[in-house]
C-alpha cells in the first residue's frame, strides 16, 4: 500500500531531471518561430559579440530598416518594430543556454 502512495507522489511531482528534459525538448522542438527569430538565433554568437562591443544595446530602430529590406515580417504580416526585435532577441538569448545543454545530451 505504501508503494502505491510513493508512486502517486512521484507521478504528481516530476523530478528536476525530467523538468530539465522538458525544457530542452522545447528548444529542440520549439513552437513555430518567425524568420527574424531564426535569423537572430543563427547569428547569435556574432550578435552577442557585437552587443558587448557596442555597450549592450543595439540600434533596434535602424536594424528594423534592414530587417524590412531583408523581407522579415511578423506572423501577422506586419513589419518588425524595434520593440518586437528587442523582445525576440531577448527570447533568443534566454534560450541559448538550453541549446548548449541539448547539444550535450544529443552527443552523449
Amino acid at each position: 500500500m505504501e508503494d502505491e502512495k510513493i508512486d502517486e507522489v512521484a507521478i504528481q511531482q516530476p523530478p528536476a531531471a525530467l523538468k530539465r528534459v522538458r525544457e530542452i525538448a522545447c528548444v529542440l522542438r520549439p513552437q513555430p518561430r518567425s524568420p527574424l527569430y531564426w535569423w537572430l538565433f543563427n547569428h547569435a554568437q556574432e550578435l552577442l559579440q557585437a552587443e558587448t562591443d557596442c555597450g549592450g544595446e543595439f540600434p533596434w530602430v535602424e536594424m528594423c530598416g534592414d530587417f524590412a529590406l531583408a523581407g522579415f515580417i511578423l506572423s501577422d504580416g506586419k513589419v518588425v518594430t524595434a520593440r518586437t526585435a528587442r523582445a525576440t532577441w531577448q527570447r533568443v538569448r534566454g534560450e541559448l543556454p538550453y541549446v548548449g545543454q541539448a547539444d550535450a545530451v544529443i552527443k552523449s
